[in-house]
């Protein structure tokens, strides 16, 4: 949920050193770090709460150090690869039952997608290619023209397909391919068939419920809330299975996972555009949890929006507020 292109030994670089500050230090090396070593932070501080003893045997002298410090970094490498496969392989088998996405022809094997598909070849296609020119079309299935960039964010990524050519953010990361992908990856492939995979049901004394609680990786690792950087990992798990090809690397086919990931978390965590991410990443959480009973910090977290803070927000807009006693101009406190 963190970070998908991480090293295994620059975190357990980064779990050593931690280990070995004392407490002052370490806070000033947090407050100075970069953006890039702030995500190896997150990723070292989840280690260190999983194994809060592996710092101890990485800082051993000599040999068992050494021994450590490589097993650790084998074990981090493949678990890290596996994961990753495991949430490709998912979304690239559920995607064509997706039936709402009237796949014509029905999408089959890896080698058939991409730009040997309509659907797929248009999905994957940028603002540079006219999907209404019939010419510019057969030069980009045939021919690739002009080349897939990390740089031009494509149609998969807008609410329809559609990019407005006169505002770019209109239904930028909106995409019901990616809320399916995402509701694939961290609540199950079931749940990725509709919006809501919430059943209604009546109760054990007649109250009708339309909520389930937390499945799959989302209840095993009680994550009750998505972030940037997963819908920036969502975006690479559904190009990927649109594209033909087979393995998953940084680069495939010459276009650069590692800096399409990159640019779309610079557009959901630089404050620059918050006007509009901060309205995307609720409207994430909104789609991705519709139906799902969520308990405890993920229920006050996702209810934030609506509760008292949200009503004293709308207040400071709309009322002159005597902020000294708590009241309201013309209202009892």
């Amino acid at each position: 949920m963190n970070e998908m292109f991480w090293s295994p030994s620059d975190v357990l670089v980064l779990v050593k050193k931690i280990h070995c500050l004392d407490d002052d230090a370490e806070l000033r090396m947090r407050e100075s770090a970069d953006p890039s070593k702030k995500r190896l932070l997150i990723i070292a501080d989840k280690i260190y709460e999983l194994q809060p003893n592996l710092a101890e045997y990485l800082c051993q002298n000599g040999r068992p150090g050494s021994i450590a410090l490589r097993d650790a970094r084998s074990r981090l490498a493949v678990g890290q690869s596996n994961g990753r496969s495991e949430d490709m392989r998912k979304v690239r088998e559920e995607m064509p039952k997706w039936a709402d996405c009237k796949w014509d022809p029905p999408l089959g094997e890896k080698g058939t997608r991409g730009l040997h598909h309509p659907q797929c070849a248009t999905l994957l296609s940028n603002c540079r290619v006219d999907v209404t020119d019939e010419s510019a079309m057969e030069q980009f299935w045939a021919f690739g023209v002009p080349a897939m960039e990390p740089s031009f964010w494509e149609r998969f990524m807008y609410q329809d397909g559609v990019i407005d050519p006169n505002n770019r953010a209109t239904g930028l990361l909106r995409s019901s391919l990616l809320v399916k992908s995402a509701k694939c990856v961290l609540l199950s492939p079931g749940a990725s068939h509709s919006y809501s995979h919430a059943v209604s049901r009546v109760g054990s004394r007649g109250r009708s419920s339309h909520h389930r609680g937390l499945i799959g990786i989302a209840k095993s690792y009680s994550i009750t809330e998505v972030n940037a950087a997963f819908i920036a990992y969502i975006c690479v798990v559904t190009r990927h299975s649109l594209t033909s090809d087979e393995h998953f690397s940084e680069i495939c086919a010459g276009f650069n996972y590692l800096e399409f990931y990159n640019q779309v978390r610079e557009f959901l965590e630089d404050p620059k555009y918050r006007r509009w991410s901060k309205e995307l990443v609720e409207w994430w959480n909104k789609e991705v949890f519709d139906g799902v009973q969520l308990g405890g910090l993920g229920a006050a977290a996702l209810g934030r929006e609506h509760g008292t803070l949200s009503m004293l927000d709308a207040q400071l807009e709309t009322q002159d507020l005597n902020v000294g006693n708590g009241g309201v101009e013309g209202v009892a406190a």
